[in-house]
């Protein structure tokens, strides 16, 4: 788990783990980033296998758990969000299979505690495809360190983007998987969220973080990807961080993205396949 700032979420997230994951073997290791709002004092209490130290980024934090963990399979929680007991049958079953890769469902619940969103994870198996215009819900998945040491440390030059090129990493490498029809995982929406806040600042950040991805993966042309999936997600993610933009504020990026998105992929072609892989995947979880 990183931490920065976690409270008043953070409680329940680790109640969470130790209410749905079987005490034995289980150990909850959290990477605090430089709290200050009583986030240390709280962590300090509970038992947990603690680092500290400021850090540059959440998957920076994330990748020096990694290197202290020491279980046979490994899952992300954020701080502000919470296991669903589903999570335990999820871990059985990876362990019963020795897979690689396993998914159960996630949902996305309001500050009001209304669920707003389900992962729908069981209706299609996990593409390239999928994972670059469906919700990658990295969090909803148990994954054996085995294929984590083969695939690596989170990358931090592509911010928010980092899940969504670790998932396309581990798919690349074959793993075994298996699905387990169950909710895991709780997703909180909330204003002070990076991702899931719903406004037009943090949906900016989001598609600028794409972006950066979309130049990485263009530079690297992993086989996995398909030359004209891979430009039809770059020109939707910068018309998607153009319009964010101007709707937060950002001018100048807004108006620079947008002519780009036109003088970049001039041809109609693009645009229909960005609007059908768009409608095909969009909004839905990205499969297992």
């Amino acid at each position: 788990m990183p931490c920065l700032n976690g409270m008043p979420y953070l409680p329940s997230a680790i109640e969470s783990v130790r209410k749905h994951l079987p005490a034995e073997n289980v150990e909850i290791i959290v990477a605090d980033g430089g709290s200050t709002d009583g986030s240390l004092d709280f962590l300090r209490g509970t038992g947990v296998i603690l680092l500290e130290g400021r850090d540059g980024s959440l998957y920076e934090g994330l990748n020096k758990a990694l290197a202290r963990a020491r279980g046979a399979h490994v899952a992300w929680l954020n701080c502000d969000d919470t296991l669903h007991e589903g999570m335990a049958q999820l871990l059985s079953k990876a362990r019963e299979r020795d897979a690689d890769m396993a998914t159960g469902e996630a949902v996305i619940e309001t500050e009001s505690n209304t669920s707003g969103w389900f992962s729908h994870h069981h209706q299609r198996k996990a593409s390239a495809d999928s994972l670059l215009f469906g919700v990658p819900t990295i969090n909803s998945r148990i994954f054996s360190r085995r294929l984590i040491e083969r695939a690596g440390p989170f990358r931090t030059d592509v911010g928010l983007s980092a899940d969504r090129y670790a998932l396309l990493r581990l798919l690349s490498l074959s793993p075994r998987r298996v699905f387990h029809p169950a909710t895991v995982y709780r997703y909180r929406s909330h204003k002070r969220s990076r991702t899931l806040a719903r406004t037009w600042h943090s949906s900016r950040n989001v598609h600028r973080a794409h972006l950066a991805m979309a130049e990485v993966l263009a530079a690297e042309k992993p086989g996995l990807i398909d030359q004209d999936v891979l430009t039809a997600f770059e020109c939707l993610s910068r018309l998607a961080a153009a319009r964010a933009s101007l709707l937060a504020g950002h001018l100048p990026d807004g108006l620079r993205d947008a002519l780009a998105a036109l003088t970049r992929h001039p041809l109609p072609g693009c645009w229909l396949r960005a609007i059908s892989l768009r409608r095909t995947f969009g909004g839905i979880g990205s499969g297992w």
